[in-house]
């Protein structure tokens, strides 16, 4: 009884990884990936109306790029249904928006912007260290706090 949910996962992480595999197969044939790209180029085209209309409403900037617009905001939902083993849920298209809206009012969705800052290592370091902080507790983020107030010498 206590292998029967051990063996039920490895048969479905076998199961996942040969539909994974078939995918990738899938996008490296050239058809395939030439359907693929008339439907997104499709519905991006769909889309820059309905940008349009929400940037002369004032609810985005008028730089915002409808194409990085999209993708910024689809990309949760399909991570979640082609990576992670995450459910996509009704909040999960509420905070795709939320998320969209807020890079998009940032400028990080305006047209011709730079590609994204890669991390560096000082980020890295910074946020392992805010998630050291956030496992340690909301007490030793007080200590720290009243820590930092104090000189030594």
């Amino acid at each position: 009884m206590r292998g029967e949910p051990v063996r039920r996962g490895r048969e479905r992480a076998v199961r996942d990884t040969a539909t994974a595999r078939r995918l990738v197969g899938a996008v490296r044939n050239p058809h395939v990936s030439e359907a693929r790209r008339r439907i997104f180029a499709d519905r991006f085209r769909r889309a820059e109306p309905v940008v349009a209309r929400a940037m002369n409403r004032g609810e985005l900037p008028a730089d915002t790029d409808p194409v990085e617009l999209i993708k910024t905001l689809v990309a949760p939902i399909h991570f979640r249904l082609l990576v992670s083993p995450d459910p996509v849920e009704e909040g999960t298209a509420d905070l795709a928006v939320r998320i969209t809206l807020a890079a998009a009012r940032a400028g990080v969705l305006a047209k011709g912007s730079p590609a994204p800052a890669t991390a560096t290592e000082a980020d890295a370091g910074q946020a392992a260290g805010e998630g050291a902080a956030r496992a340690a507790g909301p007490q030793a983020s007080t200590k720290r706090s009243a820590s930092a107030g104090t000189k030594s010498s």
